[in-house]
Parts: C-alpha cells; structure tokens; sequence
C-alpha cells in the first residue's frame, strides 16, 4: 500500500478497521481518528493494521496531525512491523512459564508431593486388561495438578 492509496482517504476503512485478532474496530473506538479530530499526537505501542492482501500486521505507530495555520489538515503516521518483536516476547513468556514450572516441580519433590495413581485398561473386546499408571503433583494446598500441566506430551508442546 502506498501514500496515494491513502492520500485524501480515511486510514481506518482501508488499513485500521479490525484488532489483531480480526474483530471489527469501531471507528468511535479509533484512537488515530482522534489525532484528526482532536488535534493531538499519539503514540500506540500494541495495535494492528490490516494489509493490502487483507492479512493483519501488528505494529507500534506515532501519528501527528499535520497543521496548516491552526486547522488540521491530515495525519502523518510513522510506523513499524512488529511481528518479530511480538514472537520473541511470545517465546520469552513460554520459557518464562516452563522455568515457573521446573520451580514448582523441584519444591514438589523436595516436600513429596508427587503422588502415583493406578487407572485399570479394560479392552472392550477381548484382550488383557492393563494398568496405567499415573502421576499427579500435589499443589501446596494438597490440590492435585494435572500431569499436562507440568510435564506435556509431546503432541502438546511446541
């Protein structure tokens, strides 16, 4: 998308008009609309616009009015991609959660709060019936955790 496809045209109908998660964004709500009609400058550090190709691109953007004499007569918008800014802060929070759960996994086992439970298998047709075994870790409120809260399985992780 370039300048002349906005030139003269409102941002919020072509590229402003949907949140990042692709709800509708209601132009009263429109915090860049209000620089044109307010007169003052704006700096948006989590937001999304959508793309030419009607994908959503997250961005940080600073938006000014442009004045001529005292009337505003536009809106100058800087902006930046954020999408790779956005997936490092998504891994550093994943990582963040996993130590948060080798803390509580290790403080479990020094308190011996891991407890094994036995679930019969029973075959619906034929066959010998089993035994699983299963491992729950004990909340220091004695309230048991499930085992996918603290050790994934491999289809869950990633």
């Amino acid at each position: 998308m370039d300048e002349q496809e906005l030139r003269g045209n409102g941002a919020h109908p072509i590229i402003h008009f949907q949140h990042a998660d692709g709800s509708a964004f209601p132009e009263e709500d429109c915090e860049l609309l209000k620089v044109r009609t307010k007169g003052r400058a704006i700096r948006v550090l989590d937001d999304a616009f959508t793309r030419k190709d009607g994908s959503i691109m997250p961005v940080a953007y600073s938006a000014a009015p442009l004045l001529n004499g005292t009337n505003v007569s536009g809106v100058i918008v800087a902006f930046r991609d954020t999408t790779e800014e956005r997936a490092e802060r998504t891994r550093v929070q994943r990582e963040l959660n996993a130590l948060t759960w080798v803390g509580r996994i290790r403080e479990a086992l020094d308190e011996e709060r891991f407890v094994l439970y036995s679930q019969p298998i029973v075959p619906l047709r034929g066959g010998q019936a089993s035994v699983e075994l299963l491992l729950r870790m004990l909340g220091a409120t004695v309230k048991s955790s499930h085992p996918e809260a603290f050790s994934p399985s491999p289809r869950n992780t990633g």
